[in-house]
């Protein structure tokens, strides 16, 4: 069984209560679900113009059904609908909450499977010229509160990933690995714990981890060195638990 996502699947249904759907064909300019394969799942919406379900079907070449294997999200309160009477559209879709999309700086936005569960992808960026300390962020501008990895307001976030520096012409080259844990405890954000972890580093420069408490955020440093331009970037990935 394999989890299948086509273009152009819909039908109708009259199917009435919280069982099985059978599926009475596909409506015009439209493909029927027997492109999704028998036995095999895929993303479904359904709607009565009113009431609507999104969930994981289960479709079966015989009798053309889909059975409501997993309910994603619905009108009654994210369990299965209980329909009445009447012709209801049943499409393949992909919903939010499946699905990796890049935000505005490019970076792969947030997975939710709630306001309170959530899985994150972060590229941050700088570069440096000399040996100021400069904080990497998403857009490569100075650290605020609305470019770097944030903590609301009674949140945890664990988080690793690596960082990497290299002088132009790669004549010079570091990097690391990074873990730990931040936490905002009512407003106060500061650092449970982390560690960093050297795979290369011949040139000295230097990589920091620390709370921003002043935006909520995890901060990472890099030091470069006098007279030399380097670029330095960082793929963070977060697990963000919010419990207020």
């Amino acid at each position: 069984m394999a989890l299948i996502v086509a273009d152009r699947i819909q039908e109708t249904t009259t199917s009435t209560g919280t069982g099985t759907y059978t599926l009475a064909g596909a409506k015009d300019g439209f493909q029927s679900f027997a492109a999704v394969g028998n036995g095999n799942t895929t993303y479904y919406a359904c709607t009565d113009g009113t009431d609507y379900e999104v969930g994981i079907g289960t479709y079966t070449a015989s009798g053309t059904t889909l059975a409501r294997t997993t309910i994603i999200e619905s009108s009654n309160s994210d369990a299965a609908v209980s329909w009445t009477s009447g012709e209801k559209d049943i499409f393949v879709t992909l919903p939010a909450s499946k699905a990796i999309v890049l935000d505005s700086t490019g970076t792969v936005a947030k997975i939710k499977s709630d306001a309170n569960h959530i899985g994150g992808s972060y590229v941050l960026k700088c570069a440096t010229t000399d040996a100021t300390a400069t904080d990497l962020t998403l857009d490569g501008a100075a650290a605020s509160s609305s470019n770097q990895i944030n903590a609301a307001s009674d949140t945890a976030i664990t988080f690793d990933g690596t960082v990497v520096g290299l002088q132009n012409g790669a004549q010079a080259f570091a990097g690391w690995r990074v873990e730990g844990l931040l936490i905002n405890d009512g407003g106060t954000t500061t650092l449970g714990n982390s560690a960093l972890s050297v795979q290369h580093n011949s040139s000295g420069w230097v990589l920091a981890i620390s709370a921003d408490n002043t935006n909520n955020a995890l901060k990472l440093t890099v030091t470069g060195e006098a007279s030399h331009n380097v670029r330095w970037m960082a793929n963070i990935r977060t697990s963000e638990l919010t419990y207020a």
